[in-house]
């Protein structure tokens, strides 16, 4: 029979065996080696003093001081086995348990959600497709509302009908005083510059009749006091009453073509020829402007000496000379009536007319029927 073969030793041996003294290894030695006879059935021996606990570890196999890497086939001693690396094992499955059961939880909860998700979206589907049921009208109920329709176009058809010989007529005594507008004031501007202020009168003595009428007959007639109106007041007393005054004339043309140009693109002022009201506040708004302009570039100067002195002197003065006026005495001669009549139409509109501007409004604004 071959000699048994040695139990190998766990890698922490040497480090124990060079803590230990000589007498101390010798023992332990001779405690832990086997006999031939004994393979398979030893027992430890009685009167062999077992190691101290505080120099073994139980896990002293699989630590080592000086190496990275441990063998797989070496194993701890059967004598240095504990009830703790039993334990160990034994806990294994219990934690695959655990997690296999909150699997089970996780996956059960997620199906449920599932579900639940499933019947709401169910639910509200049945109710759109009801609520969408219950919205739709029938056949019956379409063709009475297609009916109802009908007859209030035809009711309004008939009463345009009845009110259609006077309304037309305004609207083509409007369309065709547009045009004609259009064509002669273009004429003018071309051929007879010095005759566009008498064309400018003229319609102004037309339209600010009509303008104060309509505007009296629906209670507009404090709008009667705008900048655009009085600008156009200015433009009057220039041109016919007062010509030779250069202050006037340069605070005309300066709100001219300032506040009542800019207002045109502010106010969103169109022209519509069936439209008289439009017209109206197209012209008082533009027609100064073309009226100044003709008779400050499209005169000539003899003619401006003769009739428009103001403008002849403003024109032609030298820069040294004391009728030259500078542009910041221009902007302080357009300051002055804007203020007067910023300044009038704030005590005389917005103070003294308050409470009866208010009673209009109020019965304006009251519903009818």
């Amino acid at each position: 029979m071959s000699d048994p073969r040695p139990i190998p030793k766990s890698p922490s041996q040497p480090a124990v065996d060079a803590m230990l003294s000589p007498p101390e290894t010798s023992r332990i030695h001779s405690s832990v080696s086997f006999s031939p006879g004994d393979v398979g059935t030893r027992t430890p021996d009685p009167s062999s003093t077992p190691p101290s606990p505080g120099l073994l570890s139980r896990n002293a196999s699989f630590s080592s001081d000086g190496a990275d890497q441990v063998d797989d086939s070496e194993f701890p001693p059967l004598d240095r086995l504990t009830v703790f690396d039993i334990l160990e094992n034994l806990a294994l499955p219990q934690r695959l348990e655990r997690l296999q059961n909150t699997l089970s939880a996780q996956t059960g909860k997620v199906r449920r959600q599932q579900q639940k998700l499933k019947s709401t979206t169910s639910n509200a589907k049945e109710r759109v497709i009801d609520e969408w049921r219950r919205r739709v009208p029938t056949p019956d109920e379409q063709l009475d509302k297609y009916k109802k329709r009908m007859r209030d176009s035809v009711d309004k058809l008939g009463k345009r009908w009845s009110d259609s010989r006077t309304v037309t007529t305004r609207e083509k005594v409007s369309f065709i005083g547009g045009v004609l507008n259009i064509f002669i004031s273009g004429y003018l501007v071309g051929a007879y510059p010095e005759l566009f202020h008498y064309w400018y009168t003229a319609q102004l003595c037309y339209y600010m009749p009509i303008r104060y009428y309509t505007y009296h007959k629906k209670g507009y007639h404090y709008f009667l006091a705008d900048l655009c109106y009085f600008v156009n007041l200015l433009a009057v007393l220039s041109i016919w009453f007062f010509p030779q005054s250069k202050r006037l004339f340069i605070s005309t043309y300066c709100l001219a073509f300032g506040n009542n140009a800019v207002a045109i693109a502010m106010w969103r002022n169109s022209l519509v020829f069936h439209s008289l009201d439009k017209v109206t506040s197209l012209f008082i708004h533009i027609m100064p402007c073309v009226t100044l302009h003709c008779l400050v570039h499209l005169l000539s100067p003899e003619l401006q000496k003769e009739k428009f002195p103001a403008i002849y002197n403003i024109r032609f003065s030298s820069p040294d000379s004391p009728d030259h006026y500078t542009l910041w005495a221009m902007m302080i001669w357009a300051t002055v009536p804007y203020a007067v009549w910023q300044l009038s139409y704030h005590f005389l509109i917005t103070v003294r007319r308050r409470e009866k501007i208010a009673a209009v409004c109020l019965v304006l604004c009251e519903p009818t029927g």
